[in-house]
C-alpha cells in the first residue's frame, strides 16, 4: 500500500512541476514588478486599474512578460504587426486593451481574445487591420464589451454578422473606415436572425462616403442617444431616415452635401438637444421642420448659403428664442445671395429686411417682365412693317405684270390729262 501511495505521490509531484514549469515558461504569473524595460507599469487608484503603458515602444507583438495583474494595457504607436492567439493567454483580469497607432498593425489571428473574458473596452484604431470576423472572437466573451473603436484603419473590411456578436455594446465607432454599414452585419450566423443592438447609445460613422443612409440601417440600433455622420456625402434629409431612432438626443450631419430636408425629418424627435447642420449645401428649410422637437437648445447652421427672405423668416424667429443660439461659431451662420442683406448674421436680419428684400426681388422682377414685354411689342411692331412693305412691294409687282400681258403701257408711262381749271369760267 505504501509503496502505491509512493507512486501516486511522485507523479502528483511530476505533474504539478510540469503544470509550473508550463506556466513560468508562458510567463504567466509575472509581478508588477516586473515590467518591461520599455513600458511603465502602476497602480491607479482612480480606476482601481493595473496600467501597463508600452508607448512608442519597439514592440512587434505583445511580449511575454505583461504584468498578469493588467487590467489597462495600452501598447500606442508602436509597431506591433499581429495580435497572436497566445499574446493575451495569461492576462486574465484585462478589462481594457488599446493597440492604436500601429501602422503595421494587420492580422488578428482566430481567437485573438480567447482567454480575456472580462475585456470591456477595445480600442484598435489608427492601424491597417483587414478583416474581422466572427471566427476572430472565437472563445471570447464579446457579449460584456462596452466599448469597440475601430475607426481609422483604411482597409478594413467586416464580415457578415461580426456585430451580432456585441449584444451588450454602448459605444461603436466605426468612422473613416470603407466597409458598408448594412443590415447583414447583425445577422447572427448561427440564427440566422438578426440581432438588435439595444444598448447602443452612441454610433459614429464619420467620413465614410455615405450618400443615403436607409432608416432600415439603423432600425438595430433603436435606442441610440448619439449619431455622428459628419463629413460623408449626404445630399438629402429625408422624411424616413430617423424614424426608428425615436431616442436621439444630438444628431451630427455637419459637412456633408445637404441640399433639403424634408418638413417631416425630425417629426418624431422628442428628446433632441441638437442638431449640427454646419457646412451644408441648404438655402431654405420648410417652415415648422424644427417646430416637432421640444427640447432642442441648438441647431447649428452655420457655413451654408442661406437665402435671407421671406420664405426664411420664420428660421430667423424661431432660433432667436431663448436657448436655441448656442451653436459654435454662431456668427458664421449667414445670409447669402445678392441682395444687401448678404454677410450678415442670419438672426440679426430685421423681419422688415427679410420681406424687404424679398420685395426688392419681386419689384425687380416687374421691371423685368415690363422690359421684356416692351420689347416684345417692339419686335412685334418691327415685324408688322416688315410683313406689310413686302406685301405692297408684291401686290405693285403683280399689276405690272398683268398689265403687260395685256398690251398696256405700264402705269407710270401714261400721261396725265390736264384739266384747266380756268378754261370754264373764261368762256363764261
Amino acid at each position: 500500500m505504501d509503496q502505491y501511495l509512493r507512486h501516486y505521490f511522485w507523479v502528483a509531484s511530476a505533474f504539478l512541476y510540469l503544470t509550473v514549469s508550463s506556466l513560468a515558461q508562458t510567463n504567466c504569473f509575472v509581478s508588477l514588478n516586473d515590467c518591461p524595460r520599455s513600458c511603465r507599469c502602476f497602480y491607479d487608484p482612480d480606476g482601481d486599474d493595473v496600467v501597463t503603458q508600452c508607448i512608442e515602444s519597439e514592440f512587434t507583438s505583445i511580449e511575454g512578460n505583461i504584468p498578469s495583474e493588467t487590467t489597462v494595457l495600452d501598447i500606442s504607436n508602436s509597431a506591433i504587426t499581429t495580435l497572436r492567439r497566445i499574446d493575451l493567454s495569461c492576462l486574465y483580469r484585462l478589462r481594457q486593451i488599446s493597440l492604436t497607432f500601429n501602422r503595421d498593425f494587420t492580422v488578428m489571428e482566430e481567437g485573438a481574445f480567447g482567454n480575456s473574458s472580462n475585456l470591456k473596452k477595445i480600442e484598435m484604431y489608427g492601424n491597417n487591420l483587414q478583416n474581422l470576423d466572427e471566427s476572430t472572437m472565437r472563445g471570447f466573451a464579446a457579449d460584456d464589451v462596452t466599448e469597440l473603436h475601430i475607426h481609422s484603419n483604411p482597409n478594413l473590411q467586416l464580415r457578415n454578422g461580426f456585430m451580432a456578436l456585441f449584444r451588450t455594446l454602448e459605444v461603436l465607432n466605426v468612422a473613416d473606415t470603407p466597409f458598408q454599414y448594412k443590415k447583414d452585419l447583425f445577422l447572427n450566423v448561427s440564427s440566422r436572425n438578426y440581432e438588435n443592438l439595444d444598448n447602443l447609445r452612441d454610433l459614429n460613422m464619420e467620413s465614410k462616403q455615405i450618400r443615403i443612409l436607409q432608416a432600415s440601417v439603423l432600425q438595430h440600433t433603436p435606442n441610440i442617444r448619439v449619431i455622428r455622420l459628419g463629413h460623408n456625402d449626404i445630399t438629402e434629409i429625408d422624411a424616413l431616415m430617423f424614424t426608428k431612432n425615436p431616442l436621439l438626443e444630438e444628431i451630427y450631419v455637419d459637412w456633408n452635401q445637404v441640399t433639403s430636408i424634408h418638413v417631416s425629418a425630425f417629426s418624431n424627435q422628442q428628446n433632441l438637444r441638437y442638431l449640427d447642420l454646419t457646412g451644408n449645401n441648404l438655402v431654405t428649410v420648410p417652415m415648422g421642420t424644427f417646430d416637432v422637437m421640444p427640447r432642442v437648445s441648438g441647431v447649428c447652421l452655420s457655413w451654408n448659403p442661406l437665402s435671407c427672405d421671406c420664405n426664411m423668416q420664420w428660421l430667423s424667429e424661431w432660433m432667436t428664442q431663448v436657448g436655441r443660439t448656442n451653436c459654435m461659431p454662431y456668427s458664421f451662420t449667414q445670409c447669402s445671395g445678392e441682395f444687401q442683406q448678404m454677410g450678415q448674421v442670419f438672426t440679426e436680419v430685421s423681419d422688415e429686411a427679410f420681406c424687404d428684400e424679398e420685395s426688392s426681388r419681386n419689384i425687380s422682377t416687374i421691371v423685368i417682365s415690363v422690359f421684356v414685354a416692351i420689347l416684345v411689342i417692339i419686335l412685334i411692331c418691327f415685324v408688322v412693317f416688315f410683313i406689310i412693305i413686302g406685301l405692297c412691294n408684291s401686290g405693285v409687282r403683280h399689276s405690272s405684270g398683268v398689265r403687260h400681258k395685256a398690251g398696256l403701257p405700264p402705269i407710270s408711262t401714261i400721261p396725265l390729262r390736264r384739266t384747266n381749271s380756268y378754261s370754264s369760267s373764261a368762256l363764261l
